[in-house]
């Protein structure tokens, strides 16, 4: 059943975007409420004062990852980012992608914005690739500076701390005399950057 949108596209202006849909809710006209008996059934993660009227969409049950209860509706949903601390919209067809197209449990929640998630998937990476830089007993010049580059940013992102950046100090020490001859720019940009970092007040581990 529809309901008169209680909300203003404007009351969204300030959401952080999202880069296909936008910062705004997307109206359906659609508005359903659970109701057990005439089997509808929404997102335990998505509860009415975080629910935008209007926006709804009907799942396709038969898709969801073997569900104990299936979700049978979509909702445009508030978010606050965990990282930024912005404002976002989970979209109900976001969810639908989510549930039904890459099989996510439907416990699964969003929790980043869109900046944040691929900023989460990128430091991932890095992580990925400083630790097997480190598990090696002899590097290159070039994979020595990436070790610094990606280490200082784990440690601006505190994901390590002054222990990690003590480290990254000692290996830019070993080879900076190479660097500076192959590449003074790159050695003076690191060397600032741990300088910066190394006077920042950032944990121990």
């Amino acid at each position: 059943m529809s309901h008169p949108s209680s909300w203003n596209e404007e009351e969204f202006a300030h959401f952080a975007p999202h880069p296909r849909f936008g910062q705004r809710p997307r109206r359906t006209g659609l508005n359903p409420q659970t109701n057990f008996f005439s089997g509808v059934y929404l997102h335990w993660h998505s509860p009415e004062d975080c629910r935008v009227s209007n926006t709804a969409i009907t799942a396709k049950t038969d898709k969801q990852r073997q569900p104990t209860v299936a979700v049978t509706h979509y909702y445009d949903v508030k978010r606050l980012c965990r990282d930024c601390k912005r404002p976002f919209l989970f979209f109900a067809v976001e969810q639908a992608y989510w549930y039904e197209e890459l099989q996510l449990p439907l416990e699964a929640d969003c929790v980043r914005c869109t900046d944040c998630r691929s900023n989460a998937r990128e430091l991932s990476s890095i992580r990925t690739e400083y630790e097997s830089l480190v598990t090696q007993e002899a590097l290159s010049l070039e994979e020595s500076v990436t070790l610094v580059q990606h280490g200082l940013r784990l440690v601006e992102e505190q994901i390590f701390g002054k222990k990690v950046l003590q480290r990254l100090a000692a290996q830019l020490n070993q080879i900076a005399e190479p660097l500076q001859q192959t590449s003074a720019t790159t050695y003076e940009s690191l060397r600032t950057q741990m300088q910066c970092l190394q006077l920042a007040d950032y944990p121990n581990p």
